[in-house]
């Protein structure tokens, strides 16, 4: 094989895997729900495959008489098998949890195994080539690996920044299969068998392709519910993750139907202001009337559905409300929403589609009354970005005297700990804790003044003439706000979340919201502490 296109061939090889590599963590992250070791796990089973594919390749090229057929033909059913793989455990699962994760870490070595064998063939053409000439087997074998490096660096510019926010996953697998069996049509050009069979494979992928991946995500969700769930109502892609909406019309509670968001395959939500109606249990989002004097400006990091956006909209005492958000995924859903919509484009309201924690970094001067964070599971991958101790001291620097951080411990008494030994005043409402340098003493006098302030279409939220919206105002203001700091500061058994430690991902404990699948998977990582 010429030299050059040898090395084309190589930086096109490490694209294709490093891709599908991508596109197989991405899946299996959702099916997950976004469990904090399977990136590792994913890359174990590749690298697995790989070194089991070298083997085949070592045979091929010492065996066969024909090893340019055989790199032509592994490249080919390594496509064909990452395609039919990554699709066979969204089936998998619809028969049981453990099929799904045995299914997806198999699809995962198998074509890995079957992509292994076609870089030692390729590398073993090319150097007779460079023999040939007169030129040095070490250097030709430097260049290899350089192209195949140069490639393998593509694929993350190329399809985690720039494809993945234009393709949703199903098309760039199946752009993935393609290209892979073109250039395995163009290797096995001398056998004219080869070419025909390629032609004849991609024929079969592009008909069977949208009916094989159809509900792809929600299969990997809702698992062996989906035959009674049914599929999502929308799905949004970026490169920052996948976004679903589901119209659920069956609830357990037997209230009406809502339609409730999921992030990464986890609940992220539902869509619903009213405190009256809790579906998403909004009223943690009106308590901060109780928590804070005046909180004029205000920082949201997280924004999902944009419901808690809203009610901030809806607190005349709020004058500016910035609102940072890494997914812009969730824009484009709460544009579908007239309350999220309105909340989105409201005038009070800056976004920024940034992560939360560079964006404090890259603004030390913004100071803010008050910081709020629906945070998402603690155990999910990349939590600690958000509930570390360096995190809160990085919102700390951000807080005005007397400022208050109110956010989501999602049942984690380790989140609350850490909080304790960073602020000296620490209170709990349902599963959110407030956080502050000043004691939380509002009177009752001052929380009815503040939850009169909460006025939506030119009507007080809270009518005290109904009776349930009456009760509800009453509760909120009578609401015992005690402080818990001392309590969970000394408690021993808990473990200060550290950005070194990542204690909620990793720590060994019985986690609240914790996916079914993650049973299975956690057999891979048992970490004790």
């Amino acid at each position: 094989m010429n030299f050059r296109l040898s090395c084309v061939l190589a930086a096109a090889l490490g694209y294709l895997a490093l891709t599908q590599e991508m596109l197989w963590l991405r899946a299996v992250s959702y099916a997950t729900g976004g469990h904090p070791g399977v990136f590792g796990q994913v890359l174990g089973a590749f690298l697995l495959g790989v070194a089991l594919g070298a083997l085949g390749g070592e045979y091929a090229t010492k065996r066969l008489k024909r090893p340019l057929t055989a790199l032509s033909m592994a490249l080919g059913a390594a496509a064909l098998m990452s395609w039919i793989g990554m699709a066979a455990p969204a089936y998998g699962f619809m028969q049981s949890q453990s099929l799904g994760m045995a299914l997806i870490y198999t699809g995962i070595a198998a074509s890995a195994a079957l992509s292994g064998v076609s870089f030692p063939v390729l590398c073993h053409l090319a150097l007779q080539d460079s023999v040939q000439r007169g030129s040095s087997a070490s250097v030709g074998i430097g260049w290899i690996y350089l192209a195949n490096i140069v490639g393998s660096t593509l694929a993350p510019l190329l399809t985690g920044f720039v494809l993945f926010n234009l393709f949703p996953l199903p098309q760039l697998v199946l752009f993935a299969t393609v290209t892979a069996l073109v250039l395995a049509a163009g290797l096995g050009f001398r056998r004219i068998a080869l070419p025909l069979a390629a032609v004849g494979a991609v024929a079969l992928v592009v008909v069977a392709h949208p009916r094989l991946y159809d509900n792809y995500f929600a299969h990997l969700h809702f698992k062996d519910q989906f035959a009674a769930k049914g599929p999502y109502k929308d799905v949004v892609e970026t490169r920052s993750g996948v976004i679903a909406v589901y119209r659920d019309t069956k609830r357990v509670d037997g209230g009406p139907a809502v339609d409730v968001i999921y992030g990464g395959g986890m609940y992220d939500g539902t869509f619903n202001v009213d405190p009256l109606h809790d579906s998403n249990m909004i009223r943690r989002a009106y308590m901060m009337a109780a928590l804070h004097r005046d909180p004029k400006r205000v920082l949201e990091i997280g924004m999902s559905g944009a419901s808690w956006t809203s009610v901030m909209t809806s607190y005349e005492k709020i004058e500016t409300l910035d609102v940072v958000e890494i997914n812009p995924g969730y824009l484009r859903v709460a544009e579908e929403y007239p309350a999220s919509r309105a909340a989105v484009h409201h005038p009070k309201v800056t976004l920024h589609v940034d992560d939360g924690r560079r964006w404090l970094n890259a603004h030390p001067e913004a100071k803010f009354d008050f910081v709020l964070m629906n945070t998402t599971w603690h155990w999910r991958d990349g939590s600690t970005n958000l509930l570390s101790a360096e995190f809160l001291e990085i919102v700390r620097a951000h807080l005005l005297p007397g400022g208050v951080m109110y956010y989501n411990t999602t049942g984690s008494d380790d989140v609350v700990h850490t909080a304790a030994t960073v602020f000296p005043y620490v209170t709990k409402y349902a599963n959110f804790i407030a956080v502050s340098d000043a004691p939380f003493g509002l009177t009752p006098e001052e929380r009815r003044a503040n939850f009169a302030r909460f006025v939506r279409d030119g009507k007080p939220v809270f009518d005290l003439s109904d009776p349930a919206s009456a009760k509800l105002h009453d509760e909120f203001v009578a609401m015992p706000l005690v402080d818990l700091a001392t309590s969970y500061r000394d408690r021993p058994d808990l473990i200060r979340v550290t950005d070194d430690n990542m204690a909620t991902e990793f720590k060994k404990t019985s986690r609240a919201g914790v996916n079914p699948s993650r049973r299975w998977s956690n057999l891979f990582s048992r970490v004790r502490w």
